[in-house]
């Protein structure tokens, strides 16, 4: 699962003495997803009978907002008959009246969190800054509840990150991080819409938060390249434990055919404890900078290369080094292990 918000730290939930579990997913058992192989809806523990089971003792779970309410999880999402193979929509918005219903939800002026059940990044431009937190759910399967009732409730910490870009609105599909240097020049919107995503490639909030600083790089320009080792130090800066993962990005500034302009090159899963520095360490090798020349030989062509070490692609440490000669490397179908959306 992903959270995507946490508006005022509304996630875990503490304080809160009476929590209302609402909307068409909060009692839905159609969490299993398009490839659910043989998982039974009746296993399904839905998301309001997992808040029920584990709340802490002397906090009330309804399922209608009252005045009493000092929390709203409102549960969307789109039915496994509307995703998967064959399965196309021409819209990406919440189907139905939800986003209605998030709206009036919202206007009722208690903190809402959404809950949203899906099988693809959908358009939330309309609802993302009423809500005050989003957690992204997927389809979980049959332990839905339980899963989500950890997090909201604390007893664990979220640590998933997108592995797509998360569009505005269908209008700018396909978007990715990873899209061709042109020759063109870059504009930053269409007229009536940023190109941005609205949410990037590797993006995901944890309850706590991370610092990085001080990238480092065992060699500026290398010749008989072997391998380049990046690091970086990543400081868990909040109050509660929690795991991070760290993304490693690259960029061949200028090569014999055209590339991308940020590719993700390693990825490490680093938990740390509040307060708590690590020095996390990536190694580059031939491999990863490898490119298929117009002749599709594998070479690493000298030149510049930028990286990143980054919580997501569109932050982070940047650094360059430059490789001075050219390598020839075995013959490969394709070149690296490309990261593609």
């Amino acid at each position: 699962m992903v959270l995507l918000k946490n508006a005022n730290g509304v996630l875990p939930i503490k304080k809160t003495k009476s929590i209302a579990v609402v909307g068409p997913w909060a009692k839905s058992q159609d969490v299993l997803g398009w490839w659910r192989s043989l998982g039974d809806a009746r296993d399904v523990v839905t998301i309001y009978d997992g808040i029920l089971k584990n709340a802490p003792k002397g906090v009330e779970v309804t399922d209608s907002v009252n005045a009493n309410t000092n929390l709203v999880l409102l549960c969307v999402g789109e039915a496994n008959d509307v995703i998967g193979e064959d399965h196309s929509r021409s819209s990406l918005k919440l189907p139905g009246t939800q986003e209605q219903q998030v709206i009036d939800m919202v206007k009722q002026g208690k903190p809402v969190a959404l809950i949203v059940c899906n099988g693809r990044p959908l358009d939330l431009s309309d609802i993302h800054e009423k809500a005050d937190a989003i957690l992204i759910a997927w389809h979980g399967g049959t332990q839905t509840g339980n899963a989500v009732a950890d997090i909201v409730f604390g007893r664990y910490n979220p640590s998933g990150k997108l592995t797509t870009s998360w569009p505005r609105f269908v209008g700018q599909l396909p978007v990715y991080y990873n899209h061709r240097n042109s020759g063109r020049p870059r504009h930053d919107g269409y007229v009536d819409l940023t190109a941005e995503p609205l949410y990037p490639f590797g993006y995901g909030l944890s309850f706590t938060t991370f610092n990085y600083s001080n990238l480092r790089l065992s060699a500026l320009a290398i010749k008989d390249f072997k391998s380049v080792i990046v690091s970086a130090d990543v400081t868990n800066t909040g109050l509660a434990a929690g795991h991070e993962v760290v993304q490693l990005y690259i960029q061949d500034v200028a090569a014999s055919v055209t590339r991308p302009i940020k590719e993700l090159r390693g990825f490490q899963k680093v938990w740390l404890e509040a307060g708590q520095k690590k020095t996390v360490t990536f190694t580059l090798t031939p491999n990863e900078l490898a490119i298929l020349d117009v002749n599709m030989r594998t070479v690493v062509e000298p030149g510049k290369f930028n990286v990143w070490v980054a919580p997501d692609s569109k932050t982070g440490l940047m650094g360059s080094f430059e490789i001075l000669d050219r390598i020839s490397l075995p013959n490969l179908t394709s070149a690296g292990s490309f990261a593609r959306e």
